[in-house]
């Protein structure tokens, strides 16, 4: 085997292959330059055409003589891209892609890329999946609950850190949603930030069961963001009948809105108890962690 030439020595030829090889050797592997990139949504006034936004992107080669190499697109401008309607009587699922055409592995004439729309993706060809668009029964205008975005940032940035606290005495959870132990835990948003993920650990939570009534209770613990409650199912569930110490792990996901990027904002816990005559509560021996990560998506 022989070493092909260094590139970039000259700065004379520099040939299409060794440009992709360095980008892949740089930790280029596919993506979009940035959140805002190549995003897809619907027209001004909506009808059968969505928007893609300027922006740039990398694709990798899906070649296996190519493996080791990457492509890049640009979009200059905003690009209208026609999508046809859905006439049938059920759902119809679209997929907006950017090809590339690559003469020397696909048999393809040369030709700059374009967006394409079609039920399937291209496999074993070079494209760069934008979004899939779900159109109803009998429905042409595109709105944006149609539209799921499909290409991730290529090196989204990261802030993770995580925060302790420790209560100064004991505090029972409540029997409706409340901040619980009341704790402020002010974060700073990172202007970029687009997601919020936290994991939280609540060692030494005492439950002390009732001399009589009901033996058994049911609580609820979710992280709490900037006002708002963790998505999806991320709620914490604890029962107990016996008098224990317990830990309980919580995790949450977040939308962070642009209004409250570069700003402070709580990021906490709230708890409630359900049902049952115990009592959960921390205490001065409760040791609480929550381990967060803001990133660019």
């Amino acid at each position: 085997m022989t070493l092909l030439d260094a590139g970039f020595i000259d700065g004379t030829v520099v040939n299409g292959a060794m440009l992709r090889r360095a980008f892949a050797a740089a930790g280029v592997v596919g993506g979009l330059a940035d959140p805002t990139a190549l995003k897809v949504s619907p027209l001004t006034v909506p009808s059968s055409a969505v928007a893609v936004a300027p922006g740039s992107a990398s694709v990798l080669s899906p070649f296996a003589t190519a493996c080791t190499e990457v492509y890049t697109i640009t979009n200059d401008q905003t690009e209208v891209v026609q999508v046809p309607g859905n006439n049938t009587n059920g759902s119809l699922t679209r997929e907006l892609f950017i090809r590339v055409h690559d003469p020397a592995f696909a048999g393809e004439l040369s030709h700059p890329p374009t967006f394409e729309v079609a039920s399937n993706r291209p496999v074993g060809k070079p494209h760069l999946w934008l979004a899939t668009i779900t159109l109803p029964a009998g429905t042409s205008t595109i709105l944006s609950d149609h539209i799921t975005p499909r290409a991730k940032v290529l090196s989204p940035r990261r802030d993770r850190n995580v925060s302790l606290f420790l209560p100064a005495g004991t505090a029972n959870m409540p029997s409706s949603w409340a901040s619980w132990p009341a704790w402020s835990n002010p974060v700073a948003v990172p202007e970029w930030a687009h997601k919020l993920r936290a994991v939280a650990t609540i060692s030494g939570v005492e439950y002390v069961r009732p001399g009589s009534g009901q033996t058994t209770s049911n609580g609820y613990v979710i992280i709490h963001f900037a006002g708002s409650n963790a998505q999806g199912l991320y709620t914490g569930r604890i029962r107990a009948s016996e008098h224990q110490t317990l830990s309980i792990t919580v995790v949450g996901e977040f939308d962070v809105p642009g209004s409250i990027r570069g700003t402070t904002q709580p990021l906490n816990l709230q708890g409630m108890k359900v049902s049952g005559d115990g009592t959960y509560k921390v205490t001065e021996f409760t040791t609480i962690t929550m381990d967060y990560e803001f990133t660019e998506e």
